[in-house]
């Protein structure tokens, strides 16, 4: 993907990210008032996804209680963390004119195409989080 498409991307998915989470955060009755759960899939299905509990992992991230987070949902640890680190990377990158998320985006995706036991492992640790959503009655 080209440098400014890929930063169009990010662009718009960080700013869509920010809002949903924001209104998550702060007017989570929203979602109530639409007859919606926060999470659609259990909206739908009834049952949690795999990674129902990502957002109110890393509302209680943000607050300070990194247990609870990691309680709550371990995939809201690295979620919150990418929320901070990719769009500062493209704030960067965009003042300075830089290319540092870009070769970072690149370096990820030679990665994965080269080492394919890598996306094994993510989607068996995804689902089994997905298991411990279950177990857990989120």
């Amino acid at each position: 993907m080209s440098r400014n498409g890929l930063y169009s991307l990010i662009g718009v998915a960080c700013l869509l990210g920010a809002l949903y989470f924001a209104i998550s955060y702060f007017r989570n009755d929203w979602f109530e008032m639409l007859g919606w759960k926060t999470c659609f899939f259990k909206s739908l299905t009834g049952y949690p996804c795999p990674t129902c509990g990502t957002t109110r992992s890393v509302k209680l991230l943000f607050d300070g209680d990194l247990a609870g987070a990691f309680l709550m949902n371990p995939i809201g640890i690295v979620v919150g963390l990418l929320a901070v680190l990719v769009p500062g990377l493209l704030v960067y990158d965009l003042l300075f004119k830089k290319d540092t998320l870009h070769r970072v985006y690149l370096s990820v995706e030679k990665d994965m195409v080269k080492h394919k036991g890598w996306v094994v492992v993510f989607v068996i640790l995804i689902l089994l989080n997905g298991v411990w959503n279950v177990c857990k009655g989120i």
